[in-house]
């Protein structure tokens, strides 16, 4: 018999990070996208329309994070979530200011870990298009194969300089704890479909 599925196994940390266990504190299980409860109409039906999302898992966001503009840079606000060390905040968030200052590059580690042991599936992360996307960032996408390159997945955003121009300070850009922040689409040899594996 031919096996229709590829293996994909799920973790939220890994020994190989030193000091990781904490992270399955903060750490949602990714759901499987069902386009059909989004949309109305006969595209619901499409199997274009559904292929695309074929093995794709929504990411949410497993606690609240709080920016603001502070001194005219963003900052992590006072109102995240998060009551854990400096040293371990670094590990979750990083904040880059760009050398023009027309943009900030931030990267949240959501502690999702997706491998596989057959070559070649390659994993994508998307903006949560079904879910909503947001207007006041831009999405820094990415993919990789998950079997040669294992590694969390990151949630990757820059603020450009619109939305910076328009923050005033204080202004507070939040993601709620919940809140679905992107997707992650397996592509499998052969179009296989994904089987996770927690």
């Amino acid at each position: 018999m031919i096996n229709k599925y590829v293996d994909i196994g799920w973790a939220c940390w890994t020994s190989t990070i030193k000091d990781s266990q904490w992270r399955e504190l903060i750490a949602d299980k990714p759901v499987k996208v069902s386009p059909a409860k989004f949309i109305q109409g006969d595209v619901r039906y499409c199997p274009a329309f559904n292929n695309y999302y074929k093995n794709t898992y929504a990411v949410k966001m497993p606690f609240t994070i709080s920016l603001m503009k502070l001194g005219g840079k963003i900052r992590l606000s006072p109102h995240t979530n998060l009551h854990m060390s400096e040293a371990q905040l670094d590990g979750i968030i990083t904040i880059v200011d760009s050398d023009s200052e027309d943009r900030v590059t931030i990267q949240i580690q959501l502690n999702n870990t997706f491998v596989s042991d057959t070559p070649h599936t390659i994993l994508e992360t998307l903006p949560p298009i079904l879910h909503g996307c947001r207007e006041e960032i831009i999405y820094t996408n990415g993919r990789f194969d998950c079997h040669a390159w294992q590694r969390p997945v990151q949630f990757g955003f820059q603020i450009p300089k619109e939305t910076l121009d328009a923050m005033n300070e204080e202004d507070v850009l939040e993601f709620a704890k919940d809140e679905v922040v992107m997707y992650v689409r397996l592509n499998t040899p052969n179009d296989k479909r994904g089987h996770r594996r927690p």
